[in-house]
């Protein structure tokens, strides 16, 4: 509820806070809103404390409240069939998980108002932080200078979400993942972590810069012994990289967060037109990419460029 204090970045400016509506015997799917306000606006939406009271004509008041009053919200929900597989509890879960992690993206600009920062130099990021330096200046177009996004890309591409799906499954074929419960179990899925760390590490090199980089040399041997273990570099160098990466992540956070870059799409934001999504910006842009990229390939580097310049 509006009241439940979910998220705090300045507990004397802005509070996030979520409601669902839930489903009886026979009623619709499951969804809820989240809306992020400075407690001085809290008396503008004193009226809900539990959206399952409030008639549809008062939840379309309280949304024209909340888009007169320029009030960030979001919104998610789950149909029937969701509901019916995984059951209403998880459906709860996931739902205010949504509602509440979409609104995260303008956290940025909360902790840059705390700081009393009114314009950053540069926002810079790689990757998944390249994706969230083109939200920042498409949603607050004025508050940086420049912006710097690194090998990353407007919305993956099927290919992209490919590669992290296998990863995810990876995960989840692991018994000890035990469906995201494995804390309470004591066991970690190490193994479908490693594999999906290999995974992704095959996309950070292109056919070229592989080939260049490992060829087909053995690893610390003169001839091929026929067996399991790993004859060739590039197997060894895979192993090692999946081995590592088990002792500093968390395989959940790995699903949700592989999950959110597959979920971002600046290009549907805007209706299909990215370079809506800075049209009104006067920050200059240093788009990076690398080559041997395989994952963000140069010309999806471009393509912002070209968005950039239309």
């Amino acid at each position: 509820m509006i009241e439940d204090k979910i998220w705090e970045a300045d507990p004397n400016k802005y509070i996030i806070g979520a409601d669902e509506v839930g489903r009886g015997c026979f009623a619709g799917p499951i969804a809820a809103a989240a809306v992020k306000i400075k407690h001085s606006h809290l008396h503008l939406l004193k009226e809900v404390r539990d959206s399952k009271k409030l008639s549809p004509k008062k939840r379309s008041e309280i949304l024209s409240i909340v888009r007169e009053n320029d009030i960030e919200y979001s919104y998610s929900s789950y149909d029937n069939k969701f509901i019916d597989i995984y059951g209403i509890k998880i459906a709860n879960e996931k739902v205010l998980e949504e509602s509440i992690g979409s609104i995260y993206k303008t956290g940025d600009a909360v902790y840059v108002d705390h700081f009393k920062i009114k314009k950053l130099f540069s926002v810079v990021g790689g990757s998944m932080g390249g994706m969230q330096v083109l939200q920042f200046i498409s949603n607050y177009p004025d508050k940086a200078s420049t912006v710097v996004p690194i090998a990353c890309t407007s919305s993956h591409s099927a290919q992209n979400i490919a590669f992290n799906e296998l990863g995810r499954q990876a995960i989840a074929s692991d018994h000890n993942w035990s469906d995201g419960k494995y804390l309470s179990n004591n066991t970690l899925p190490d193994k479908g972590l490693s594999v999906a760390r290999m995974a992704a590490h095959i996309t950070y090199l292109s056919k070229k810069g592989l080939q260049e980089k490992f060829g087909r040399k053995l690893q610390e041997r003169d001839a091929l012994k026929f067996g399991f273990d790993a004859d060739f570099q590039i197997e060894s160098y895979l192993r090692y990289q999946g081995s590592v990466f088990v002792d500093r992540f968390d395989a959940n956070s790995y699903l949700y967060i592989t999950r959110a870059m597959d979920y971002f799409d600046l290009v549907k934001q805007f209706d299909g037109n990215l370079s809506n999504a800075f049209k009104k910006t006067q920050a200059k842009f240093f788009v990076i990419s690398f080559t041997s990229d395989w994952l963000y390939p140069t010309q999806e580097n471009k393509d912002i460029v070209i968005a950039l310049n239309a």
